[in-house]
């Protein structure tokens, strides 16, 4: 027994030395010699135009304009673009390409979106952006939209990101909160986690347990459908992909985007998907907070809304007028080049 006592008592301080070597070692590493310092790349303060209504910068009025061409975007937080100023938006972009001719025909691309909105709140945005005479409808999707909410989200983005790094706060354990070893492990498996996590949530949307949910997203498709028929207003739908994870080979949600693809064509919504245009970049780039907050950032909006121009203009959804007649391969002079 006393042997048995001495193994023990050897073991539990072995364990404790190991324990405060690898503090020490997380405390002071030997390999850098700098601390790293802290940076964002967001912006240092947002913009409105003078009098906007909210953070979607819209000052349109609800009557067109003659020789006007307007276009709606409705969406959620893809649409909204947080932590983004609103022209950065694909919305934002778009407007912006479509106005570049000297046209007698003035587009106007409104943003619609609400964060936290899915397609069954998404109808009544439809409803006003057509009582507001829009020509065209520009759907959003993103793959979440078949959750259900008995609610009406308020648009406001919550700070943190389940699914994202891990964050020590001041909900964090002390005893966490004040080892850097611990922080680390803690990190490792937060991580490792929440990588199956955010797969298995978004598969878990469209699998046979949430029937109501893809019956709920089916039935708003149906409404907002028959509510832009009704006014003979072309409807079509963009879809993005996920941006927490790496857009490749193994990329996990691709069934999801085929089983939209299917609904919507079954509905003769046209659509365009975007998954490819963003295959094989490096999800990182493409974050607004890469790591902490997935949303697209103005790289991906800008590479959306370049796609979506092409797109819109190849399948007629466009005012041949408002095609852009300047375009070229190379900006890296004065001189132009060819086409």
């Amino acid at each position: 027994m006393r042997q048995l006592a001495l193994n023990l008592l050897l073991t539990f301080t072995s364990f404790l030395a190991l324990i405060l070597l690898c503090e020490l070692f997380f405390r002071f590493p030997i390999w850098s010699e700098t601390k790293k310092s802290e940076w964002s790349d967001r912006p240092k303060f947002y913009y409105d135009p003078e009098g906007a209504l909210d953070h979607t910068a819209q000052t349109h009025n609800k009557k067109k304009a003659a020789n006007t061409f307007r276009i709606a975007v409705v969406g959620d937080s893809y649409s909204f673009g947080p932590f983004m100023q609103y022209d950065d938006t694909f919305a934002g972009k778009l407007n912006r390409m479509l106005n570049l001719n000297n046209s007698t025909i003035k587009t106007e691309v409104i943003n619609y979106g609400i964060s936290g909105y899915s397609t069954t709140q998404e109808f009544n945005l439809t409803k006003r952006a057509l009582e507001e005479e829009a020509d065209l409808v520009i759907l959003q999707i993103t793959l979440n939209d078949a959750e259900l909410k008995p609610y009406t989200p308020d648009g406001v983005i919550i700070s943190t990101n389940k699914y994202g790094a891990y964050v020590v706060s001041p909900e964090t354990p002390k005893i966490i909160r004040y080892s850097k070893f611990l922080t680390f492990v803690a990190g490792r498996l937060h991580n490792y986690k929440s990588k199956g996590d955010y797969k298995n949530y978004y598969l878990s949307l469209y699998d046979q347990k949430h029937v109501r949910g893809k019956l709920a997203f089916k039935n708003a498709l149906n409404n907002i459908k028959s509510l832009c028929d009704s006014k003979k207003v072309p409807l079509v739908a963009v879809i993005f992909p996920l941006f927490g994870t790496e857009i490749d080979d193994n990329y996990p949600f691709n069934s999801i985007h085929e089983l939209i693809g299917k609904i919507l064509t079954k509905r003769q919504i046209p659509y365009l998907d975007l998954k490819n245009e963003f295959a094989s970049i490096p999800t990182l780039r493409l974050q607004v907070i890469p790591g902490i907050d997935f949303h697209p950032n103005e790289i991906a909006h800008r590479m959306a809304a370049e796609t979506l121009y092409s797109w819109l203009i190849e399948q007629g959804f466009l005012p041949e007028e408002l095609k852009i007649k300047s375009i070229y391969k190379l900006r890296n002079h004065l001189k132009k080049t060819d086409n």
